[in-house]
């Protein structure tokens, strides 16, 4: 149940301080007249979360079909800890969520909400009983499970959360959030051969700007970007909360020669770098520690791109496999 908690406590704090960074009008915004605004998506989790809080204070108050089963489809979304990356719509005749009355009013129902969410997980860990309540598609589920379902509900709308922005940035209406790239960042990251699933690995990823940009590419993807600076490792953690509660970006406090994966972690297609003295020459006898490091962090045909080209150029990694 602490590693759950811990789970919702993150994604709650992602929401919160993500809201933080709109203004009203922003949060008003529609993509189209029938899509929903940010504000409208918040205003539907808090409703949603509400009643599949209800559910579970149901299943904690007795043992009720506790012989019942959950569907098999809910089962696998709880293996990949995930809800499937598509959209879903409700029953007809659902009323639509309206828009907030301001954001002051709507982050105020939003950790309201939060507390409620720590209340109820507390009363989980403490509860004896063992009853279940149906889902209105997945069977039944019992109170770890709707608490469960709650939180990857919430999580899984930070992808319309990135299809708002998406639309705010290019109408210009979300300048004031949107992260920028460089031009020569930019022309690193339109070189690299980057596909859906892709693992990527970020050698001197300093605040993050190309991690993030890769994370927003690659779909169901992964990239772990890794720096010596623990400064920028912070700097870049605090500005990529959405990529990182989506699953698609992790960043490592590390220096390349020091690099070890950890254990099970899946190997990488490909690994790149900008300005990293140990793989450009500059530094040397560290390259000499590094390069061994990278070969053995990537698939045997992974490949490795520096800068330095036009504008990258694919270093050989065959004598250190």
């Amino acid at each position: 149940m602490k590693k759950l908690m811990d789970q919702f406590n993150k994604t709650l704090s992602t929401w919160s301080a993500e809201l933080e960074r709109y203004n009203y009008d922003q949060l008003c915004t529609k993509t189209d007249v029938d899509s929903w605004s940010l504000g409208q998506v918040v205003s539907h989790l808090i409703g949603e979360t509400d009643w599949y809080l209800e559910q579970v204070e149901v299943c904690l108050s007795a043992d009720e079909n506790a012989s019942k089963e959950l569907s098999e489809a809910l089962r696998q979304w709880f293996l990949q800890n995930s809800f499937p990356n598509q959209k879903f719509k409700g029953p007809p005749g659902l009323p639509q969520p309206g828009q907030p009355t301001s954001k002051r009013a709507l982050l105020d129902e939003f950790n309201e909400l939060g507390k409620r969410i720590h209340i109820i997980g507390a009363a989980i860990s403490k509860s004896t009983y063992s009853g279940k309540v149906q889902h209105p598609g997945h069977g039944y589920l019992d109170a770890r499970e709707w608490f469960r379902y709650a939180e990857m509900h919430m999580r899984h709308h930070f992808r319309q959360k990135e299809r708002i922005d998406l639309f705010l940035s290019k109408e210009q209406v979300l300048r004031p959030i949107k992260h920028k790239l460089s031009l020569r960042l930019k022309a690193v990251i339109e070189a690299l051969p980057l596909h859906p699933g892709i693992r990527v690995l970020e050698i001197g990823c300093g605040p993050g700007a190309a991690a993030r940009e890769i994370a927003n590419r690659i779909e169901e993807g992964y990239i772990l970007a890794i720096d010596r600076s623990a400064k920028a490792i912070d700097q870049a953690i605090r500005s990529s909360q959405v990529e990182i509660a989506l699953g698609h970006l992790g960043f490592r406090h590390v220096a390349i020669e020091n690099l070890e994966l950890e254990t099970g972690e899946p190997l990488y297609d490909i690994a790149f770098a900008v300005r990293v003295g140990a793989l450009d020459g500059r530094h040397p006898k560290i390259g000499e520690i590094a390069f061994p490091r990278i070969a053995k962090a990537l698939k045997p045909r992974g490949k490795l791109f520096i800068d330095g080209g036009t504008p990258l150029q694919e270093i050989s990694l065959d004598n250190y496999r």
